[in-house]
């Protein structure tokens, strides 16, 4: 944080994370206060919510840090981490400063693919979901399903779940799952501009113009202060965009459907996506906002030995 000498430059980090049965270190939202005195006018990062409660939800522990000057390194690594989350799920960023390095690193990476050679490039089959083309002759390449099924805590009443995992050889397969009451079961199922979309694809000739802001952070490492570093994905991004790395992580949508589920009374929305290479060790961050149907900013996170296959 740097301190101009007007005033304080403010940061906005992001909102709370849950997790199973409780939160753990999560981005949070803050504010800068100016404290004047007759010595010397500094700034004092006053968090207003829950940043650092304990995995137990009900301690509802609370922390306010107050930093005169830099702060230390992991807070402001956790700082720019939750920026960048920020930006992916459409939220503005307060602090100007951290938002144009944010948009340089952005213009670095764009320049990057702008070296490749030109053509269309096909996403490698280990990017994709092994089923998502098998004949009834195949065998199943489904290794493990776990028992995970995570509801997100939203503002607007959606019942919204990641669900449905399913860990292959080259990846771990999942669901966004939105359900919604069913007002007449005899009338056929609405798709329209007033429909969710919880896939990747954004069609405007079509009924989805819009498509929820879906952001994974994988594998990040977390400090004193907060989760920092990792791989933070997103379903806005490309799908030829991802990486030559093999080993390095990367999410890719793949279709999406609307369907009637008679014996609950509702109408299910599901997108499906694929991370690739499968992680087993640290912690599964999932934010999603969805601010045309009203949905604010809400995230899970789990760890990632859940993936882990029986046996290996």
């Amino acid at each position: 944080m740097r301190i101009s000498p007007d005033g304080a430059i403010g940061f906005l980090l992001v909102s709370e994370f849950q997790s199973g049965p409780g939160f753990r270190d999560v981005p949070v939202s803050v504010r800068l206060s100016d404290v004047r005195d007759r010595r010397r006018r500094c700034s004092i990062c006053a968090v207003h919510r829950l940043a650092h409660a304990s995995i137990d939800a009900t301690s509802g522990k609370r922390i306010n840090f107050g930093y005169v000057g830099d702060p230390p390194p992991g807070w402001t690594a956790h700082l720019v981490w939750s920026a960048r989350i920020l930006r992916l799920v459409g939220e503005s960023i307060s602090d100007k400063e951290l938002e144009r390095e944010l948009e340089r690193e952005e213009q670095e990476q764009r320049d990057k693919r702008a070296q490749r050679p030109p053509g269309r490039r096909d996403v490698p089959e280990f990017r994709k979901r092994p089923d998502a083309f098998l004949t009834t002759e195949d065998e199943d390449p489904v290794l493990h399903e776990p028992t995970l099924s995570i509801p997100f805590r939203t503002n607007n009443g959606l019942d919204l779940q990641f669900t449905r995992v399913k860990v292959y050889e080259n990846g771990v397969g999942f669901d966004l799952v939105a359900r919604e009451p069913d007002p007449d079961p005899t009338a056929g199922i609405p798709f329209d501009t007033e429909t969710i979309n919880l896939g990747f694809r954004i069609r405007p000739d079509k009924a989805h113009k819009t498509r929820i802001r879906l952001v994974v952070a994988v594998s990040p490492s977390r400090g004193e202060h907060g989760a920092y570093g990792g791989t933070v994905l997103s379903n806005s991004f490309k799908p030829d965009d991802f990486p030559d790395d093999p080993n390095e992580p990367w999410l890719y949508g793949g279709g999406d459907s609307r369907g009637r589920v008679h014996e609950l009374g509702v109408i299910e929305t599901r997108a499906h996506y694929f991370l690739s290479p499968v992680p087993t060790t640290g912690t599964i961050h999932v934010t999603v906002a969805y601010p045309e149907f009203g949905l604010k900013m809400t995230s899970i996170e789990f760890d990632a030995a859940s993936f882990r296959i029986p046996g290996r």
